[in-house]
C-alpha cells in the first residue's frame, strides 16, 4: 500500500503540477487543489461506503461548476483561439489529475495504513516516490545549463517543509480526522496563493479566477459540512 500511496500522493501530483506550473499561474493552481477535499469525499463515499449527505452532493456540484468557471476562457474561448484555448486548457487538466491522485493516496492512507506511523508513511512514500521520478528526473535535468543559488534554495525549501514536513502532519489528520477533514486545509490555499502570486509575482486577477475561486471554496465548504466554529476548532 506503501507504494500506491508513494504513486498517488506524491510521484504523479509532483509531476503533473510541475507541468501545470509552467503555465497556469500560483493562484489558479490553488483553488484547483481546493478540490481535493471534494474529491476525497466522492471516493470516500463511492469506494468505501462513506455515504454524504444532501449539503456534501450540493457541494461536490457546485465545486465543480466552480472549476467549469475558473476555466471557461479556456473551454470557450473564441474559435480563432482554438489552439491557444487547448493549450491553456490541458495544463489545468493536469492539477485536476494531481488532486485526483492527492484525493486517492488520502483514502489509501486512511483505509489501509491506520497502524502506520505518519512519519512512516511518509519516509516510505517519499522513497517509492524518489525511486519512480528518478528517470524522469535525469531525462529532463538541465545539462550544461547553469541553476541559480536561488532554484536551489527553492526546490529544497519545497522538498523539506512543503512536502515532508507537510505530510508529516497531513498523514497524521488523515489517520486521526479522515481524508475529508484533513485535506480541508486546502481551503486556505487559494487565498495565500492568490494574494502572494498577485503580490510577488505579478499574476492577473481576471473576472473568470475570481468567480470561480469563490464558487469552488463555497462547494467545497458545504462538501465538508463545516461550520465556521467547526473550522476555527479544527
Amino acid at each position: 500500500m506503501l507504494t500506491l500511496v508513494g504513486l498517488f500522493s506524491a510521484a504523479i501530483p509532483f509531476i503533473l503540477f510541475a507541468f501545470s506550473a509552467r503555465s497556469v499561474n500560483a493562484g489558479v493552481l490553488a483553488v484547483l487543489n481546493a478540490s481535493v477535499p471534494m474529491m476525497s469525499g466522492f471516493i470516500a463515499s463511492t469506494f468505501f461506503k462513506d455515504r454524504l449527505s444532501r449539503t456534501q452532493i450540493l457541494g461536490l456540484v457546485i465545486g465543480v461548476i466552480g472549476v467549469i468557471i475558473l476555466m471557461s476562457e479556456n473551454l470557450f474561448g473564441g474559435s480563432g483561439q482554438g489552439a491557444e484555448s487547448s493549450s491553456g486548457l490541458l495544463p489545468m487538466g493536469y492539477a485536476l489529475l494531481a488532486c485526483v491522485g492527492y484525493a486517492v493516496g488520502a483514502n489509501i492512507t486512511r483505509n489501509y495504513l491506520y497502524n502506520v506511523s505518519p512519519v512512516a508513511i511518509t519516509a516510505g512514500s517519499l522513497i517509492i516516490a524518489s525511486i519512480i521520478m528518478l528517470p524522469i528526473a535525469v531525462y529532463e535535468f538541465p545539462y550544461g545549463k547553469s541553476i541559480s543559488l536561488t532554484a536551489w534554495v527553492s526546490v529544497i525549501c519545497i522538498g523539506v517543509f512543503s512536502t515532508a514536513i507537510a505530510l508529516i502532519f497531513m498523514n497524521q489528520l488523515i489517520k486521526s480526522i479522515g481524508p475529508m477533514r484533513a485535506t480541508s486545509i486546502t481551503l486556505v490555499i487559494p487565498i495565500f496563493a492568490i494574494i502572494l502570486g498577485y503580490l510577488l509575482l505579478g499574476e492577473a486577477l481576471d473576472t473568470p479566477a475570481i468567480i470561480g475561486s469563490m464558487v469552488i471554496l463555497f462547494g467545497t465548504y458545504l462538501s465538508l459540512e463545516l461550520s465556521i466554529k467547526k473550522m476555527l476548532k479544527l
